[in-house]
């Protein structure tokens, strides 16, 4: 049985390498690097709970050219998309909602598949009204300058959106001073405040 990593040395690296080799060459299919984990447990090679000095081993393995990357199956598993709101659900979520800047920031959240902080960031220079895009600053995976379309149904809404807020630079200005942008905690709660209707 090999020791757990803190009392490993560099003969143990290359001897548990080796048996990750032996069990990709034993197995027909491609495997999963947690798959190898806990076929060597299986093959008394490794400890339970050893994951963590096993993974060092791979990953070393790896590096130096010694494991066939090949042989491993990479694809990660997609996450199944909740079913998203029935029409009617929408239309009773937004007959509740007495409120024209919580209906906006619902409806611009809804429509652009924003999250809450991509929404209360959002600027009027973002907005481009001739190719019906919005332009996310600092969307998921800190991606910038992300183009997300919008429908064309959406444009005089956002055009009277544009008169009721005014000068300010932020499409969502602060209810306190038109100058700042809506804080994220602010739109949060208006959205709980229209889901508890």
């Amino acid at each position: 049985m090999i020791p757990k990593l803190n009392e490993q040395r560099k003969p143990h690296t290359l001897e548990i390498i080796g048996e990750i080799n032996k069990v990709l060459g034993e197995n027909k299919d491609k495997l999963k690097k947690k798959q190898v984990y806990e076929l060597l447990i299986k093959k008394g090679v490794l400890e339970i709970d050893t994951y963590k000095a096993f993974s060092r081993y791979f990953d070393a393995g790896v590096k130096d050219g010694l494991i066939d990357l090949s042989r491993i199956d990479n694809t990660k598993k997609r996450k199944e998309l909740q079913d998203p709101f029935t029409k009617e659900q929408l239309m009773k979520f937004f007959d509740v909602i007495d409120d024209p800047d919580t209906a906006m920031e619902c409806l611009i959240s809804f429509y652009l598949a924003l999250r809450i902080n991509e929404t209360a960031s959002l600027k009027w220079n973002e907005i481009d009204m001739e190719n019906l895009q919005v332009g996310i600053e600092h969307g998921k995976g800190r991606i910038d300058n992300q183009k997300v379309p919008f429908p064309r149904e959406l444009m005089p809404i956002i055009q009277m959106w544009r008169e009721y807020c005014g000068d300010s630079k932020h499409f969502f200005p602060s209810r306190i001073e038109s100058r700042d942008k809506r804080e994220y905690i602010s739109i949060l709660r208006d959205f709980k405040r229209a889901l508890m209707k």
